[in-house]
């Protein structure tokens, strides 16, 4: 197939849904709030402090050197090698876009691969996975550590994913327990199963981000991460 061809079909595919609001309004936060404000946690105040290179030492020793790299062609294992001092510069960069929301061009590039799913090879049986810098991982890597303990504080008992020592076991185990005492006691039980198709390519962003701001996440995340999604939004509608 002519590369051409390939690319203006991913393109007739996906565009539809990645620029969803092109000729539609984007959800409103006031309508989403006046439905579903009153299953929003009380608010916790999200308090960090500024990077420093000891953290991102920490973080990238953890990260895969296998990782692909970005459009940078920075690797995982190019920055296990940066001595602190340098990691400390790097530090200093990303809290100044912590602190004006303004990322290095090369940082908002991302590589888009389509993965298969065991569905076929259409464009929209295949999962698009983006792979942004190694830089920008590494900077996500460090600060999702923190916003993970920040969860704790108003996260429901019941919700397991994205959380330290919860699994997809705790939602199993649970239901086989209810199976099995429905079968011994002959007893009517019911479930209820939902998938949603190209579900997190459509989640509003906007919205997510609004929703972290009123459960108190600290703006120095949510301020770059607004730039950002605005940038590959701008990408988008000029491709």
């Amino acid at each position: 197939c002519d590369p051409e061809e390939m690319d203006s079909l991913v393109r007739d595919a996906w565009l539809p849904i990645f620029r969803m609001y092109d000729h539609a309004p984007k959800p409103s936060w006031n309508v989403f709030h006046e439905r579903f404000g009153q299953f929003i946690a009380p608010k916790h105040d999200m308090n960090i402090h500024a990077l420093t290179g000891s953290q991102l030492l920490a973080t990238v020793m953890r990260m895969r050197a296998a990782s692909a790299p970005g459009c940078d062609s920075w690797s995982v294992d190019e920055l296990k090698l940066l001595p602190l001092p340098l990691l400390d510069r790097l530090a200093s960069l990303l809290n100044l876009v912590e602190e004006t929301g303004a990322w290095p061009a090369a940082l908002c590039e991302s590589v888009v691969s389509l993965i298969a799913k065991g569905e076929g090879t259409s464009p929209l049986k295949l999962r698009p996975i983006g792979v942004m810098s190694a830089v920008y991982r590494l900077w996500a890597a460090t600060r999702v550590r923190q916003v993970l303990k920040w969860q704790e504080l108003w996260i429901d008992g019941q919700m397991h994913g994205f959380r330290k020592e919860h699994n997809a076991e705790d939602v199993w185990w649970r239901q086989a327990l209810q199976v099995e005492e429905a079968l011994l006691h002959a007893d009517s039980l019911f479930g209820l199963s939902l998938d949603y198709g190209k579900c997190f390519d459509r989640v509003p962003v906007h919205i997510v981000l609004q929703l972290a701001i009123e459960q108190g996440m600290s703006r120095r995340l949510v301020l770059p991460l607004q730039t950002l999604y605005q940038s590959l939004q701008r990408r988008f509608r000029v491709g």
